[in-house]
């Protein structure tokens, strides 16, 4: 053994990670949509001002017309938080409990107002949709909605 000391490695003294190289890649970019500061339901104006890009998750790098937006607020608060960025799929189809995205236009030629929401439920009648704080709900007329999309994933980005 004191021959064998240092001379040989035990199964406890070999790595099992290596820092290797910092990867850099041209991956996909999308842009995020939001504003500084959020309506009294956590609503900001969906006009299409990109605040930055970030390199999109691979659950969405090959989703065509996916996007991502800053929340503002605490409305939907443990869920999301204020300036979390939430990662959106337009092509997935919303269900009941889902995460979402909904666009609202209240006026004929008003400003599309967005809201990050529980999804309850969309029919020829009316957009129903959750928040937490103060806990409510939020119903909208089905002919102002102009989209309901599904939240893939979120965090700091």
């Amino acid at each position: 053994i004191g021959s064998a000391l240092g001379s040989t490695m035990t199964e406890i003294d070999v790595p099992n990670a290596r820092i290797g190289a910092k990867v850099i890649g041209q991956g996909e970019k999308i842009p995020v949509f939001g504003q500084a500061v959020g309506g009294v339901d956590g609503e900001f104006i969906m006009n299409g001002n990109v605040l930055y890009e970030v390199m999109a998750p691979p659950i969405l790098s090959d989703i065509s017309g996916a996007y991502a937006v800053s929340v503002s607020g605490d409305s939907m608060y443990p869920r999301y938080e204020d300036g979390e960025v939430c990662f959106v799929d337009p092509s997935r189809r919303v269900r009941k409990g889902d995460y979402v995205i909904a666009q609202i236009r209240l006026e004929e030629g008003g400003a599309l107002l967005a809201y990050v929401k529980k999804f309850v439920r969309h029919n020829s009648s009316e957009l129903v949709l959750e928040q937490f704080n103060p806990h409510k709900e939020l119903r909208s007329e089905a002919n102002t909605v102009h989209s309901v999309h599904y939240i893939a994933l979120a965090g700091n980005a």
